[in-house]
């Protein structure tokens, strides 16, 4: 059974690794490009992330569908930590960010030339 619920989001310390943020860059974007409420993702992005980057004890027998409640609990509970935790998203994988952002217009003025790396 899964303990998830008195495990705050200040806590969750990925390994930005190149395969860690292939996971984590389309909940950056959803959110911080896209303008979607972080609390609305999409259920196999967040399942996937969180699957792999909660500690293993913690999500011991925890479903989809848990670890899905668990962010949008946190999204709800404690707002500023989690828009800090998607803000490292972004400090962590900018590269991977700014490749997988859909710049419309001038790539000179809007592109990937723009992004911090």
């Amino acid at each position: 059974m899964s303990n998830l619920s008195n495990y705050p989001i200040s806590s969750l310390q990925p390994a930005w690794t190149p395969d860690g943020c292939v996971l984590a860059t389309p909940i950056y974007i959803d959110i911080e490009v896209n303008h979607q409420n972080g609390s609305d993702l999409s259920f196999s992005t967040l399942s996937n992330f969180l699957s792999a980057f909660l500690p293993a004890p913690l999500i011991n027998g925890a479903s989809p569908g848990v670890l899905c409640d668990w962010w949008a609990n946190s999204w709800v509970t404690n707002a500023n930590d989690t828009g800090n935790f998607v803000n490292a998203i972004n400090a962590n994988c900018s590269s991977q960010v700014c490749d997988a952002v859909d710049w419309p217009g001038d790539p000179d003025i809007a592109g990937i030339g723009v992004c911090n790396q």
